[in-house]
């Protein structure tokens, strides 16, 4: 009986010690997988590009290197050339995956023409607006020598009379020619400066006029 309490005994400690061994290594292993570092997949991703170096061209010279962060404060377009060791050759930046956040929500470049229309266009318009303004100063022009000389030659003692009040007036009108060429000067400041001589030419003309009518009344 006393083997047989001793026996059970020692079998009793030897499961206590085995529980509390199995329990240790339980809590060890969970304690290691806790201190298992974990792999974060876009974490890893975004390392990699911060660690990428990219080169942009301006059309004639490369310039970098950049990191991906760099490169989206560069001001790019579309179709900017972009560069960088895994992509072997230049690719616009439209083309970069890592790029096309930034053109999501921008529209494509403006066409050429809208910006700067083409300059045939401009020069056969202004060549319209010289031939318009050039044929009204011609015509102008004519009519009022023409009405000069139906006055001279069809109308009696004209010189005398009260024509010559009449022909004053007309005259007047013919000496804003000096105001009406310089229209036709497509340059701004030609024009100003063609305006300026024939404001100052016109005054002069009325003035000499304005003279001759009053000497003549005084005459009279």
């Amino acid at each position: 009986m006393a083997i047989r309490h001793s026996t059970i005994k020692a079998i009793s400690r030897n499961l206590v010690f085995y529980v509390r061994v199995t329990t240790q290594l339980i809590q060890l292993q969970s304690i290691t997988v806790h201190l298992k570092p974990r792999t974060n997949k876009s974490f890893t991703i975004n390392n990699l590009q911060i660690m990428k170096k990219y080169f942009y061209s301006d059309g004639s010279n490369s310039l970098g290197p950049f990191t991906i962060e760099e490169l989206k404060e560069r001001n790019l377009n579309r179709t900017t050339s972009v560069w960088f060791q895994e992509i072997g050759e230049w690719k616009p930046a439209g083309q970069v995956e890592e790029l096309r956040e930034l053109f999501a929500l921008v529209p494509p470049p403006v066409p050429y023409q809208l910006i700067n229309p083409p300059a045939t266009a401009l020069a056969n318009n202004n060549r319209s607006t010289i031939d318009v303004l050039v044929l009204i100063s011609m015509i102008y022009w004519f009519s009022m020598n023409l009405i000069d000389f139906l006055l001279t030659e069809f109308v009696d003692n004209w010189y005398d009379g009260p024509i010559k009040y009449i022909r004053f007036v007309l005259n007047c009108f013919w000496f804003l020619m000096p105001l009406i060429l310089p229209l036709a000067i497509t340059n701004k400041t030609l024009r100003t400066i063609g305006l300026i001589v024939g404001s100052i030419l016109c005054m002069y003309l009325i003035y000499n006029n304005l003279v001759w009518i009053i000497a003549d009344l005084k005459k009279s």
